[in-house]
């Protein structure tokens, strides 16, 4: 999703969806070829970018008339491709699984060879497509494959490693967190157990699932691990449904396309799936968990926040109640992704905040006291 709040429709060729919900006759998708008859018929997925540019990735060789893709392409805000991206070529066939882009603007891509056994490969590509050699994964899991999330810092969140090694060190567990330039996180010591990581709050800790053995994709619980990966025992255990290769399992990734999300105002978490009960309630496909079960958040109310001009172009000023501590002052997209974060030092009542650079849209600024988060949305104008 752009931060205006216009989205994507991944059906090939993809369809752009504004605001109102009507589809944006200025952006003309064309054709993907996948190159191959195993492969989808649509894109994988889609990463937003500034300036209303788009990443589409997945198993193609070509987007309309532009060919010799290897399952990556940037669009233009019109659906046009975008020559000036240029990608390294792939092996025959590579499916990209996965693309995230970090806090800096370089791209995370993580991809397998569709074709063959060997597992997943991680690079990191510079804003412009090409290789980022200062990313430090190496090796990665080998032949192993895993899932990656992504912290608001830019550090990956990697679980699921069928290997026993990253880059050749040893890995517990199955679960690791690499430095936001791919190198292991030696600070992440506490994991005890095999886990599959579903989401990450914005105060790093873990939202995750528990791996039973023998039932790859079954869980019995939401638990939350802290920054360290200990099991965070302030966050009361959820329960989920315990059965395997039926509608009651909650599904996640490429089993049912479910998952874990955070809603972007107030953090609660929602579940999705295919499943009929949650907490031995029943809930079909569709769970909210409330603040005091799932959040890190310290405040107990939401509250307005003062903030003049609204709509701004390069700043804006808040207003707020003293404080004897510093507060942090954070600004969100529409996804619910860090955008820009400041700090309001103690006892200031006023503080006025940079948006210079920020692309048109709208946004959500909060900050968080000791007792209270105060939020209001902000239109950023051309």
């Amino acid at each position: 999703m752009h931060s205006d709040g216009s989205f994507y429709l991944l059906s090939n060729p993809v369809i752009r969806i504004l605001p109102d919900g009507a589809v944006d006759e200025g952006f003309v998708g064309q054709m993907l070829d996948p190159g191959s008859t195993i492969s989808p018929d649509k894109p994988r997925g889609m990463v937003a970018l500034p300036d209303n540019k788009a990443l589409l990735y997945g198993l193609f060789t070509s987007y309309g008339s532009f060919g010799g893709l290897s399952g990556l392409v940037r669009v233009n805000a019109d659906g046009s491709p975008d020559n000036t991206f240029t990608p390294p070529a792939g092996p025959s066939g590579r499916l990209v699984r996965q693309v995230l882009r970090q806090p800096s603007g370089k791209l995370v891509i993580v991809s397998s060879d569709s074709q063959g056994p060997a597992g997943l490969t991680m690079v990191r590509l510079n804003a412009d497509g090409t290789p980022d050699n200062t990313f430090a994964a190496g090796t990665g899991a080998g032949s192993g494959s895993y899932r990656v999330v992504m912290q608001d810092n830019g550090q990956l969140v990697l679980s699921d490693l069928n290997s026993a090694t990253f880059n050749g060190q040893t890995v517990a567990y199955g679960l690791v967190r690499l430095t936001v330039d791919g190198a292991l996180d030696p600070t992440f010591t506490g994991v005890a157990d095999k886990y599959t990581v579903r989401a990450v709050q914005p105060d790093g800790r873990l939202l995750v699932t528990r791996i039973l053995p023998f039932t790859d994709y079954a869980s019995n619980a939401l638990l939350r691990l802290a920054p360290d990966g200990r099991l965070d025992g302030s966050f009361s255990p959820v329960a989920l449904p315990l059965a395997f290769g039926s509608d009651d399992m909650l599904a996640v990734g490429t089993r049912g396309g479910g998952g874990v999300a955070l809603q972007p105002a107030d953090g609660k978490i929602v579940l999705y799936g295919s499943f009929r009960y949650v907490a031995g309630q029943p809930r079909i496909g569709l769970a909210r968990l409330t603040n005091p079960v799932v959040t890190s958040q310290a405040a107990a109310v939401i509250l307005p926040l003062q903030v003049y001009p609204n709509p701004a172009q390069t700043s804006v000023t808040l207003s707020l109640p003293p404080a004897t501590q510093a507060r942090p002052a954070t600004l969100l997209d529409l996804r619910g992704q860090l955008v820009r974060r400041w700090e309001v030092p103690a006892r200031q009542t006023e503080a006025h905040l940079n948006l210079e650079a920020l692309t048109t849209g709208v946004y959500l600024l909060q900050v968080q006291s000791a007792d209270a988060l105060y939020q209001q949305k902000i239109v950023v104008a051309p």
